[in-house]
């Protein structure tokens, strides 16, 4: 009498957790549906691009150097749907002084590729890190 209830309820428990998974992989599939028609707004040129014109065009300020101040800045930058950058928005700061260097950079960005859905350009945030190093008397910033 216990071996029948056993395997029922073994049963009952493979096909709830089958059910179980089959709603995971259906909330992964429609994931992967309304994702897989947007593309990232671009930096004209692509990623070595944005991080040539930021190497190129930031400079390390002379007190965060001298206070030693290094780490990883986060940024978002808003795109609108014209490839204007409207904003930038500091998400994590190594310094106030950075943080001004980063926001004068980037503001002077040229327009970008905007993101799109479908072919239809949209407004989209886009996030760069930016490593921010001293050794000795050589100060670099690294984008990622």
């Amino acid at each position: 009498m216990k071996k029948p209830i056993l395997l029922i309820l073994c049963i009952i428990a493979y096909f709830g957790a089958h059910a179980q998974t089959n709603d995971t992989l259906k909330k992964f599939q429609l994931a992967d549906t309304l994702n897989s028609g947007i593309k990232e707004p671009q930096f004209p040129g692509g990623r070595d691009s944005l991080n040539l014109f930021i190497m190129k065009n930031c400079r390390y300020p002379a007190i965060s150097r001298e206070q030693n101040k290094q780490g990883e800045e986060v940024i978002q930058i808003l795109i609108e749907k014209n490839g204007h950058p409207s904003s930038v928005i500091i998400l994590q700061s190594v310094s106030p002084e950075i943080d001004k260097e980063i926001v004068r950079v980037m503001s002077r960005s040229p327009l970008w590729i905007a993101a799109s859905v479908n072919g239809n350009p949209i407004q989209k945030a886009f996030l760069i890190p930016i490593t921010f190093t001293i050794k000795g008397d050589t100060a670099s910033i690294i984008p990622h």
